[in-house]
Formats: structure tokens, sequence, C-alpha cells
């Protein structure tokens, strides 16, 4: 099929992550518009606003914008004319009449005004409201051809490939490649087709009449069957890929002897006594690392509860004995406070804090804290063997960088407040152990509030705000970046210019846009800014319509194949226009309070450097600022003391996750806080799903609810990290969501099943 395309063709097709005719068939459509029943124009005129609707009705006039001003002109009404053409189409079913505008292509509608006045024809379109009432919005002529039937709608990529024209490959696709598309199903999950269709509860009798019911459904009903299954088979390998990604082999040397004594004098020696969950965690920590086979495990503590006490216990315990640590934190403040931290419960240990350019004499039994730099120092010191691993919030990492620490003799900690979602999938289905500290080492009170921008609300904080401050207290006042990041930047491990352009093209070839191919040498400011450490080699520069970098490097790594290792993420940076014009606001807002508290304000922007995070960070504890206006740079980790106010302003620009980080700076050693997110509009004038989401801060304080929630709506995307997956990163239908509930119940319907199975059989990935 792909040869008898054009060459152009089968490279716009690659582009949209299409190689052989079966993938089209995995490709789901984005949506499906219903055309087998029309309702009357009534009764649609009852569905809510942004629904979709089909009806039958009578088209009784259609006029030009023209036309209209013309009539009221006769009629001695005000003529307004119109900024651009339009018509007004009136739509009756003998019982209501709608009257609404039509803009864009006209032709359709002035053959109906010919030939169709008068009678019975079939409209599609969307529900509007204006003044309160629902209206008719995007009407369309339904062809002939469409009617009585269910039209999927697939989706194209805008300078690249139509939307028909997917459509018209999928139905060829159909003809010849069904029977590879339902092979390579089997082929994935490592069974035969009955036992998939069985396994799976799949009410088709083959996966072929599966396959071809999602892209040519007869009824409803037959498309929601076909859809439960598609998600089944989603969930199955979901769990199966869960379950495989966290099983280790043992490394009978990795096995480290537990040592009572060492355990009770690094607790003893701390200068806070732990709660029972912390000293459950350490407990756990240390069982884990007695085993033969290397430790994989979660510690979620929310914010404020202590986890980097236990994993530094952990830390203290393994360097104690010999043993190697690497500490990879998001950021540099973070690094430098658990750096800190550390060494002062345990003033013996031998700890390295890594920055750029670090090249210090590493004794075994250390312990290294620090960001990417860390992951620099490894590769050029790969004899230094990392004996155990700890991440802390993992969701500003990248896969790949989490990796690069770990092998497969070493003990892994994943810390984090709200686990991103393949974490919380692993832990779940999978082999990955948890633990939990729930109980807070101090007792603190964080009332979180929800404001609209409106006077009276903005003036509430503002008086608010002052209060803080005349009792002596600090507070922040944040303002989130315009967008997210615009530009991503690579290494490319070349010997040449021409070699590094070379593989440049190749990246461009799997859909980004390259920008410069700079050599290190000439980048030295840019490498700062990404806190990357590199001698040699070139950095290339790459944009994206999709803005998540791991998808983008599964992409990279697909494609070059046996390339792939010399290209390496070194980080991303927001478009320089943006930057200044977050800078101009977050300057704004520092003249604001500058001028009413002179020489307390301390500012962090976009554009500061880690020693600026840093030096402001220790300015506010040391008493030489009382309010510190920025970016959402103190999101992670860092502690402010006293502060106990914070307020978020167009607090909707924000996730959960990072909201619930920001909420966490708060009253850090015990007290009562506030947290104010400040819309940018009225509460009313939000999205659903903006004040949804703003709602979630209200309703859930603990970090692992709102991850749960966060994995329920977004979907737990691909289980295995890392590495080629034959096309089905994100399950084998792509477009659809695993949500929790999903695998949760479905788990427990096939579980005993999966797991034997599982310890037979390996997937075919």
């Amino acid at each position: 099929m792909f040869n008898e395309l054009s060459k152009k063709m089968q490279d716009n097709l690659r582009k949209f992550g299409i190689d052989e005719p079966w993938q089209l068939l995995f490709s789901l459509p984005k949506n499906y518009d219903d055309f087998t029943k029309p309702a009357l124009l009534s009764d649609c005129l009852k569905l809510d606003v942004g629904d979709g609707f089909y009806i039958q009705a009578m088209v009784s006039g259609v006029r030009t914008n023209t036309e209209v001003e013309q009539d009221k002109r006769s009629k001695g009404q005000d003529v307004k004319v119109a900024a651009r053409p339009y018509l007004k189409i009136d739509v009756t079913d003998g019982v209501t009449t709608k009257s609404p505008l039509h803009f864009g292509f006209q032709e359709p509608w002035l053959n109906v005004k010919k030939h169709q006045l008068g009678k019975i024809i079939q409209l599609s379109g969307r529900i509007g409201s204006y003044k309160g009432e629902n209206t008719l919005e995007n009407l369309n002529l339904v062809p002939y051809e469409e009617q009585g039937k269910i039209n999927p709608r697939y989706r194209g990529k805008k300078g690249l490939i139509a939307e028909g024209t997917i459509a018209e490959l999928t139905k060829i696709a159909l003809l010849h490649s069904v029977d590879d598309a339902a092979k390579k199903i089997c082929e994935t999950l490592g069974e035969d087709e009955a036992k998939v269709l069985r396994s799976c509860g799949i009410k088709f009798n083959s996966l072929k009449h599966l396959i071809t019911t999602l892209h040519m459904p007869r009824t409803s009903e037959d498309l929601s069957k076909a859809l439960n299954g598609a998600r089944r088979l989603n969930a199955y390998l979901g769990i199966r890929q869960a379950m495989e990604s966290t099983i280790r082999k043992p490394v009978p040397s990795a096995a480290v002897p537990i040592d009572k004594e060492l355990i009770k004098s690094l607790v003893d020696r701390h200068p806070f006594t732990p709660t029972g969950d912390q000293r459950r965690a350490i407990w756990e920590m240390i069982k884990g690392m007695s085993q033969n086979v290397p430790m994989d495990m979660l510690l979620s503590a929310d914010v404020g509860n202590g986890k980097t006490m236990a994993f530094g216990i952990g830390a203290a315990y393994m360097a104690s004995q010999g043993k190697n640590v690497v500490i990879l934190l998001p950021n540099a403040a973070l690094a430098n406070q658990v750096y800190d931290e550390i060494s002062s419960w345990y003033p013996e240990l031998k700890m390295h804090l890594v920055q750029k350019g670090f090249k210090g004499t590493v004794e075994e039994g250390s312990i290294l804290v620090g960001t990417s730099a860390v992951n620099s120092w490894l590769k050029k010191n790969p004899e230094w063997r990392v004996h155990m691993a700890i991440t802390d919030e993992q969701q500003k990492m990248g896969v790949l960088q989490r990796q690069e620490i770990s092998k497969e003799y070493t003990h892994i900690l994943e810390a984090t407040a709200t686990p991103i979602p393949r974490t919380m999938a692993q832990t779940l289905f999978g082999n990955k152990s948890v633990c939990f500290i729930e109980d807070s080492p101090v007792k603190k009170e964080i009332a979180t509030h929800l404001m609209g921008n409106t006077f009276p609300e903005r003036r509430k904080v503002m008086d608010l705000l002052e209060k803080a401050l005349a009792d002596g207290n600090k507070i922040a006042v944040i303002y989130p970046l315009v967008a997210e990041k615009q530009a991503h930047y690579y290494h490319i491990a070349a010997q040449s210019l021409k070699e590094a352009e070379k593989i440049a093209a190749m990246l461009k070839k799997t859909g980004t846009s390259i920008k410069d191919v700079t050599g290190v040498a000439d980048a030295p400011d840019l490498l700062k800014r990404l806190d990357a450490d590199r001698d040699t080699g070139f950095v290339v520069e790459v944009h994206a319509e999709d803005i998540a970098q791991e998808r983008i490097q599964q992409r990279f790594d697909e494609y070059l194949k046996e390339n792939a290792s010399l290209v390496t993420y070194l980080g991303s940076l927001v478009d320089e226009a943006l930057v200044q014009k977050n800078r101009a606001t977050i300057e704004a807002g520092a003249r604001m309070w500058e001028a009413k508290h002179p020489g307390r304000v301390k500012v962090l922007h976009g554009r500061a450097d880690e020693d600026e995070k840093t030096r402001v960070i220790k300015e506010m504890n040391a008493g030489n600022g009382d309010i510190l206006v920025a970016t959402t740079l103190v999101e992670i980790g860092v502690t402010i003391d006293k502060l106990v106010c914070l307020v978020v302003v167009d607090a909707e620009n924000l996730g959960a996750y990072t909201l619930h980080q920001l909420r966490g700076r708060l009253v850090r050693k015990g007290g009562k806080g506030d947290f104010y997110m400040l819309a940018g509009s009225k509460l009313e004038d939000l999205s659903d799903t903006a004040r949804d989401r703003l709602r979630l801060l209200i309703k859930y304080t603990k970090g692992s609810d709102i991850a749960m929630h966060d994995m329920d709506q977004r979907g737990f995307g691909s289980f295995k990290e890392g590495g080629k997956q034959n096309g089905f990163t994100d399950g084998l239908f792509p477009g659809l969501k695993l949500s929790a509930s999903e695998l949760e119940n479905f788990l427990q319907e096939v579980s005993a099943e999966i797991k034997a199975r599982n310890n037979n059989t390996s997937l075919s990935l």
C-alpha cells in the first residue's frame, strides 16, 4: 500500500508516526459524528452548550448580510455594517424557529437557497449561547453519503497531512492491513488471539471484527462495545508493562546487612525526633537494601512531612558502611538546602555538593548531592559505582536523567509528594514498593482560598497580606510564567559540525523544527542557563508542537536507532520575548510592594541563575526580606522561615501539582498559614476545567490524593520507562486514556490470571 504513495506522502506519514499501513488502524478517530437518528430542532435546543447536534429541519430562508441590512433600512431600523460577509439562515421544525449566522464558505447554502428552500434537510453543528438562550453554531449541511451512519473524524496535522487524507488511507488499510494489525496485538501481548479475547473479556468474535468496528461502526451500541474492548486491551498491556518494568533480578553483592546499632545511632543523633511514619519509612528502606534483589521504592511524603529526614538517614546509613550514594534534586536551591541539612546532621560523612564544573576528588563511601551536574560527573567517572540512587521530586526530571544514575545493582528510592502517573501505576499494579509518610512532624493548619479577580476580593487579599506583615511574618506573591517551555536543547556527541548537522537533519525528519546547531565552545552562556556541563560536541535547538520532552526523546530514539546514544537532552528554555514579559510583570509587582515596604522586598524572576536563587532564599531566611515576589521558582522543596501567606496570581495558569507544591512552602516549621489562589477573571468566567482544577486544591490536602486524581484525568501514558515499544508508547490505541478506575476494575477481574501468566511469559516488546 505505502509503495503506491508518493515519496512526499510517505515522508509526511512517517512524520505523523506512521511507518506501516497497519499503524493507521491503531490511530483512532478523534471523535465520531452519529448521524443515524436526526432529532427535532426543539429537542436539540435542550442540549448543553458545546454539545453536538444532528437535526432534520426545514430551511425557510437564506439571506446575505447585504439583504439583511437592506431589510432593516426598509423598516427604518439602525444598520450596523458587517465587518465580514455572512449568511442568515432561517431553520424551523414547524414548532421552533432559529436564525443562526453562518460565516465562511457560502456556496453550499446559496445552492440551498436556489433549490431546497422549504424542503426538509439534515443539519449538524454545536449548541451555543447568546443572551442566555441556546443557539445553533457551526451549522453544516450533512452530505447524503454521511446520513444514517456513524462517521469517524480523524486527526490530521496542519501543513503536513489533511484529516480527509488520513480517513481515506485508513479505509484502504482496513481493506488490506487489518489482519496485520490483529497480528501485532497478539505479538505485543505474547498470546494467541483466542487467549487475548478471553483474557480481556472482549465481546467480539475476532480482533479483526473489533478493529473494523472502531473505524466503521454500524450502531452506537457497536461503537461503545468496540471502544470498551480497545480500552481493555490498553488496560491489559498497561498492567503487563507495569509488572514487567518493575521486575529486578537478584544481585547478591548489592545486599547490605542490617546494622541495628548504626540505625539507632543515626536516629538518636538527628536533631529532630522522627514520627512513627518516618521510623517505618527508614526501616522499610534499610530492610529493602538488605535483600538480594536491589530495592525499587517510592517514598510518598506530602510537602512538609519530612521525607528529607527519612532519605537523609537512609543515605547516611549507606555511606557509613562505605557505599556510594547519589541524591538527585530538581534545582540548585534545594540541592544546597539538602546538602547543608545532611552535613549538619552528620558532619563526619564524606559529602560533595556537585555543581557545574565540579572536579573534586570523590572517595568511596561518599554522598553526591546536586542537579543534572551529577549526571555529567558520573559520565566522566564511570568507575564510581552508585550503590544507592535517590531522586527527590521526580516530576521535574526526565526518565532518562533518572535512569542514568542507576545500574542493575543500585538501590533506587524515588521521593515525592505527588508521584507521576507512571510511578503510581507501577506501585498499584507492578512490583515497585511504596512507603507513605502521612503524619507531619509539626502541627500546621493551612487554609486554602479561591478568589476571583474583582476589586472586593483583591482588596481582601491585600488586607490579609498586610496583616501578616504587621504581625512580623513573611509573605510570597507568585506570578506564573506566561507560557510553557518553548525550546528544547540537546547535546550531540559528534566529532565535527558536518556530522552534527547530519544527525540534526535526521532529527528534523521526526516532525520537529531544528533552529540552530552550535559548537559547545560557542555556547557557554546557553549551557550556564541550562545548568549543563559539556566540554565537547554540539548543541542543537529543537522546537516541536508536542512540548513533552520524554515523548520527543522517544521519537528520536526510535528514528535514530544506533545513533540515539549520541543525542542527550540538556534542558528547555522559554521564548526570550516571553521571558522579558514575565520579568516586567514580576518587577511591576515588586515596585508596588517596594513602595509600601522599602528595602524589604526580594525578587526571583525567570532568568535568575541558580546562584541568585540560592542567595535570595538565604537572604529571606536571614531576616533581610519579608516579601518575596517570584515566579514558580520556589515551588520545590525550598524552606522560607515564617512564611505564613502565599498568593498565586492568575492561578488558573498552573497545574494542580505545582499549586500543591507552592502551598507546601507555608509554615514549614508549624503554625497557621493561608494559601490564596487569585484567578485572572471572575470565578464564573473561568473554564470548567480550570475551575475544577483549582477546586481540587480546596477539596484535597494530600499530595497522594492529587496524584491519584491527576492519574485518573490524564491517564498513565506508557508504563515502560524509556526504550522502544514497537510504536505502542501510550497503549495499543494511543487515543484512549487509561483511567485509574478502569485499570483497577479490570485488574480485579483478571489479576490472578495475569500474575500467573506473567511469571511464565514475557512481553514481546
